[in-house]
């Protein structure tokens, strides 16, 4: 993200990035409105980085359902299972949650993990 945000901010993204980098899960941090702000290498190996990364792009779901189920984890702080469908056909559940408020930037924040089990069972099955 290329905005100004506050001190404190700029040190939360920094610290989550740091946190983030080396999760052996893909992991995501997104806003509202499904604009994503942060992945790891792992979600980065498996769907792209940077601005081939479009978070919303990974589901065959539209746009407006996608914020529907993440909604959810925007509402607990502890986490909560998401499902979504991938674009092509396999099951996708995150755990995610809602980042703590941090003043200066401007909106909330969820972190959200793929749970690798389903993704692996699924190219087994032969739906990935």
């Amino acid at each position: 993200m290329a905005m100004s945000f506050s001190p404190d901010a700029q040190l939360l993204l920094r610290g989550l990035t740091i946190a983030i980098e080396n999760m052996p899960k893909a992991t995501f941090v997104v806003d509202e409105d499904g604009e994503l702000w942060l992945s790891n290498r792992a979600a980065q190996r498996q769907y792209g980085k940077g601005e081939t990364l479009g978070f919303l792009e990974l589901f065959a779901e539209g746009p407006e359902r996608v914020r529907a189920r993440l909604s959810r984890a925007f509402k607990s702080s502890t986490p909560v299972f998401i499902g979504l469908e991938g674009v092509a056909g396999e099951r996708m559940t995150f755990s995610g949650w809602r980042l703590s408020d941090v003043s200066g930037l401007g909106r909330p924040l969820a972190i959200l993990q793929l749970d690798q089990t389903n993704l692996i069972q699924n190219m087994k099955d032969g739906h990935a």
